[in-house]
């Protein structure tokens, strides 16, 4: 019984199930990943990504100290 006859068994071997099985998972994976940060970036919080001031204090209103 050669690979010639019964293609489909020598294709579905345990090795590649396994890869076919990671594939598939990473592929998944992937689509959700990508659906999430098209639905964060189009959300209200798109423009926190969009901001470059990262790690700044420059607008932050500390209630304490507010004299106004």
């Amino acid at each position: 019984m050669g690979c010639g006859t019964l293609l489909a068994l020598c294709i579905l071997r345990a090795g590649s199930i396994a890869a076919i099985t990671v594939t598939v998972i990473a592929v998944v994976l992937l689509v959700f990943g990508i659906a999430a940060y098209l639905k964060i970036r189009h959300s209200s919080y798109g423009r926190l990504l969009d901001d470059h001031d990262y790690g700044s204090w420059g607008n932050y209103n500390n209630p304490l100290y507010d004299d106004s």
